[in-house]
């Protein structure tokens, strides 16, 4: 066309590569000169060709191969200068240095590895080559601009858009440094190609820095110009634990590679979140170590400068931490705070490149405070002091359970020195104030000094730069083998030198092990038995023991593998009356999970007895698996005739004791074999008429059951007999019976009773059995006392009262109950094989105990009985000068909860008065029907009649007579031979009342005498 040039294909070099040019079209003299084309395919340019041929710069900071590149679509006007095209590139080797890519100087400083591609708009302006729209991939990272625009003058400006995502590891190493992280940001740069500023938003999560995963910044604000990169208001989190950055300066524009300064603060640092900082929370060997604190510190990194000496960088924080709660190698400590400077001279020497400065710290326990310093220099040396006052017992952790029952304060001195990998220290230790349970023990000084042991050097692979050793990786399997680093020495004396400590040493291992000298000279056992539950709220044991431990080998883990003798030299225990004294021993040896005495001879004694001297050998074996028993005890003969010296009951006993006890096999299945024999053997107790003798006792024990295989007394002339027999199994009792028979026991019970009674009782007990609620069942015995002869004659005294007589009773009283209390329960029958005879001042009668006999139950603390007892007619109640014939009588028992008799007894008698009163007596003589009211009494007689029933505590008499007579008159009948009208009429007239009175005087108490009637029957 007219005016128009067309250009089909074009082949041109650009920007150190090639450019294939289709479908051009240009309009020179339009008004607007306009330009457009189909597609600009170009191959092999470069960033620093394009920058040339654009005429922007010759010395651009950017290297990048631009390996093809697509612009489509271009179309706009030359004049103004406006085009637009769409363009695709795939890049790669995309590298920016500190200066001129051409510079042999020239340091990396950020790159890309990965293939790019690249999707935008483009836009040629006046002033400037300008993308719109970019929209940048490489790995796992996705780059998002809104404008890119390169200035003809030198101009430079960015805009990254929001939704920008950058895998650090995609651009780096930052300079020489690793870098990790998902980085989300927005940010605007400007300003000319050699001086750009750039201010923004970044947040990263995973940042790793130089190998150190220091965690996600959750937010930051950024300003980067070349080449310092300065970072405001940064908040991040590390694990649990939150810190700020309040300014942080990254500087790559001096002498060395990289700077970095930052100030930093956190309000609740985790130690462990810290360690995993530099990975030593990978290292086991720092797990002890925990806690959570505020920490304030200035962080300086030299990568390549000045203070990086040694090569790798050179760290330094300075700051201050005051720590809450902590845990230092097991032992808890309530606040702990420090000032300290940490300088990383040689990274590749690992720890042996620390220096540490602690110029103060404290760590407070239970109310008391360790105070010291210490310092690391490179190599692991250390040094240090420090000082601990009144720190509670019960707050170390180390003490276990003993911390409950142990109470005192430790205070202590120290000197550290050496080197990490051979620590020493020397420590003086007092104990002071100590009490266990409710015993004061003496003070306890110790002296503790750690020595390290000579061990294989670690590997040496390299060296530094400095010269240090670069040992190999942390080796885990070393140090699960757990080798010992050093030995603590322990010398000293405990509670006031009862316990004496002559260089016991003790590994420096997690598993330790100790070996040493230990002496026991008198030590309080009695204290140390508070200790245990059951004997501190029991009446614990008081006494001493003196020893010498010699010990070749304990682990402290393993108890059982232990080597050692044990030389008892003293024992005196006592414990509720009854005393343990040493009266000889051979050492004991523990070895191959073992404990052998080849002999231990005790004494056993009560309070003004003999000893009974057992002598014991054995021991126990396999500690490590199955232990296995072989022990043999022997009582040496024990003559009971110390017994009587002892016990105030006893009056006398005499005869020999003696016996064997072995066991043996497993500790879950013993079996025993032996016995034990009394013979010879005579008891007689203080106020007990009969004495036992031809005592003969003989037990056996085998591994199914304990027996008595002989058991008999005499008691007077009757003889008791036992036989039976305890199921065993292992250390557990099982069910057990054992029968007891009496024949022809005379019972002593008290004075003026006398009874014989033959008896058959059997007494059983399972302990796998139950009660009705679930509890225990509780031993029992059941059988039949059957009375041979029984006869009372102990005198009664009686006395009647008027105003009770008719209705008499009491008040029934009940302790309180407690089922926890009781012991054993009962099944008795009581029987008699004839009548059983009273025979006193009151009564001559016989009663007849019931077919079914009398049925005793219950237990200890509640029983009762059931039964009837007949009273056989005939028998003579006597109430002073008046005799009644009993008609009849009867006694039951009915309730099983206690003994409550229920009673039915009459009896009568004819009562005669001749016409002189003061002779009123039971004779043959005949009077007056009636009583007479006249001044002086008439003669009579009269049938009385006395009935006596209802329970002993509610019980009620009925007198009746025949002629009839009020019970007041009957009352006075009997007393004094007068009614109550003729003792009125008596009182009237002096004569009169002087008789009355002396009547009334003669027979002082003999109104009290009917009442009293009713406890004779309850005694019988």
């Amino acid at each position: 066309a007219k005016d128009v040039v067309e250009l089909p294909k074009i082949k041109v070099g650009y920007a150190n590569g090639d450019l294939e040019i289709t479908d051009v079209r240009i309009e020179p003299l339009a008004k607007e000169p306009r330009i457009s084309m189909a597609k600009l395919d170009g191959k092999g340019m470069n960033f620093p060709g394009l920058m040339r041929d654009l005429d922007v710069t010759e010395n651009t900071v950017c290297q990048w191969d631009l390996d093809r590149t697509l612009i489509t679509d271009l179309k706009g006007t030359l004049a103004p200068l406006k085009l637009d095209a769409q363009m695709y590139t795939e890049a790669s080797r995309f590298e920016i240095f500190d200066r001129a890519y051409h510079d042999s100087a020239r340091k990396h400083m950020i790159g890309v590895r990965a293939p790019q591609v690249v999707r935008a708009r483009i836009g040629v302006r006046p002033k400037a080559f300008e993308f719109y729209d970019v929209r940048g991939q490489f790995g796992h990272s996705r780059l998002l601009a809104s404008v890119v625009s390169l200035g003809f003058n030198n101009q430079f400006k960015l805009g990254v858009s929001e939704g920008t995502k950058i895998e650090l590891a995609d651009i780096g190493p930052l300079v020489d440094i690793p870098i990790a992280g998902l980085a989300e940001l927005d940010a605007n740069m400007v300003g000319t190609f050699g001086d750009p500023v750039l201010e923004g938003h970044m947040k990263v999560k995973g940042f790793e820095f130089g190998g150190f995963p220091l965690g996600d910044i959750e937010r930051a604000n950024t300003r980067f110009r070349p080449l310092v990169l300065e970072l405001s208001n940064v908040r991040g989190k590390k694990g649990s634990s939150h810190f700020d950055v309040s300014s942080a300066k990254l500087d790559f524009d001096s002498d060395a590679t990289v700077l970095v300064d930052a100030e930093v603060a956190s309000s609740d640092l985790d130690i462990r979140d810290f360690f995993a900082m530099w990975h030593f929370d990978e290292d086991p060997r720092f797990a002890p170590i925990k806690g959570r604190g505020a920490v304030q510190a200035s962080v300086h990194f030299d990568f390549g400068g000045k203070s990086d000496k040694c090569g790798g960088g050179f760290l330094q924080v300075r700051g201050e931490g005051r720590f809450g709660e902590m845990e230092l190698f097991e032992e808890h400590y309530d606040k702990g705070s420090a000032s300290f400077d940490f300088r990383w001279l040689d990274r590749d020497a690992s720890y042996l490149g620390f220096e540490l400065d602690l110029p103060s710290f404290s760590l407070s326990k239970g109310g008391g405070v360790f105070l010291g310093a210490l310092s690391m220099q490179r190599g692991g040396i250390l040094r240090g002091h420090g000082v601990g006052t009144r720190v509670p017992l019960p707050a170390f952790q180390s003490m276990g359970s003993l911390a409950d029952y142990v109470s005192g304060y430790a205070s202590a001195t120290a000197e550290v020195y050496g080197t990490v990998d051979q620590l020493s220290f020397d420590a003086s230790v007092v104990l002071s104030g100590m009490h266990v349970g409710t015993s004061k023990l003496p003070a306890s000084t110790l002296d503790v000094a750690l020595r390290p042991v000579e061990k294989k050097k670690p590997v040496v692979v390299g060296r530094t730069r400095c010269g240090a050793p670069i040992t190999a990786p942390f080796n885990r399997a070393r140090w699960e083998q757990d080798e010992a680093d050093g030995i603590f020495h322990v010398d000293g004396e405990l509670f006031g030198g009862q316990v004496k400590l002559s260089d016991l040493q003790v590994t420096r291992q997690r598993s330790k092990t100790a070996k040493g000298s230990v002496t026991l000279q008198d030590l309080d056992v009695g204290a140390f038995a508070e200790i245990s539950p059951t004997l501190a709220l029991a009446n614990a044991p008081k006494g001493r023991l003196s020893a010498t431990i010699d010990i070749a080998e304990l682990p402290l883990d393993r108890p059982r593998d232990a080597r050692a003798t044990v030389q008892l030299k003293g024992l005196d225990m006592s414990r509720g009356g009854a005393q343990v004294e040493l009266v000889d021993a051979k050492p004991i040896v523990i070895k191959d999970q073992s404990v052998s005495a080849g002999h231990l001879a005790l004494g056993l004694r009560s309070l003004g007895t003999a000893q009974a001297v057992f002598d014991l050998s054995g021991g126990v074996t396999q500690l490590g698996s199955d232990p296995k028993v072989d022990f043999r005890m022997e009582l040496r003969p024990l003559d009971l005739s110390t017994l009587a010296r002892a016990l105030p009951s006893v009056d006398r006993a005499k005869g020999q004791v003696q016996g064997n006890l072995s066991i043996k096999g497993p500790l879950k299945q013993l079996s025993y074999s032996g016995g034990f024999q009394l013979t010879g053997g005579e008891l007689a107790l203080a106020g007990v008429g009969n004495t036992l003798s031809d005592v003969e006792f003989e037990i056996s024990v085998d591994s199914d059951q304990i027996a008595v295989r002989r058991g008999s007394a005499k008691v007077g002339s009757g003889t008791v007999k036992i036989t039976g027999d305890a199921r065993l199994s292992g250390t557990e009792l099982g069910k057990a019976r054992f029968v007891i028979t009496a024949d022809d026991i005379s019972l002593p019970l008290t004075s003026g009773v006398e009874t014989t009674a033959d008896a058959l009782l059997i007494a059983s007990w399972d302990p796998q059995a139950q009660g009705p609620g679930g509890e225990a069942a509780l031993p029992r015995v059941t059988g039949d006392v059957t009375i041979q002869s029984f006869r009372y004659t102990r005198p009664v005294t009686m006395a009647v009262d008027i105003s009770t007589l008719a209705s008499r009773g009491k008040r029934t009283e009940f302790d309180a109950y407690d089922p926890v209390d009781d012991r054993v329960e009962f099944d008795i029958t009581v029987k008699a094989s004839r009548a059983l005879t009273l025979s006193n001042n009151l009564i001559d009668a016989e009663l007849v105990v019931g077919r079914q006999g009398l049925l005793l139950s219950g237990t200890n603390q509640r029983f009762g009985m059931r039964g009837s007892l007949k009273l056989k007619p005939g028998g003579r109640i006597r109430l002073r000068q008046s005799e009644f014939e009993i008609q009849q009588g009867s006694v039951r028992f009915d309730d099983l909860t206690r003994i409550a008799p229920r009673v039915d007894v009459t009896a009568s008698t004819e009562y005669r008065r001749y016409s002189d009163a003061a002779a009123a007596t039971s004779g043959s003589a005949e009077g007056s029907a009636g009583g007479s009211s006249a001044a002086s009494a008439t003669g009579g007689r009269w049938n009385i009649t006395l009935h006596a029933y209802g329970d002993t505590e509610q019980l009620k008499i009925d007198l009746t007579s025949n002629p009839a007579l009020s019970q007041d008159d009957i009352v006075l009948l009997l007393t004094i031979g007068l009614t109550r009208a003729e003792l009125d009429q008596a009182q009237s007239a002096s004569v009169g009342e002087s008789v009355a009175l002396e009547a009334l005087g003669t027979l002082t108490g003999a109104d009290q005498a009917v009442t009293k009637a009713v406890p004779v029957i309850d005694e019988f």
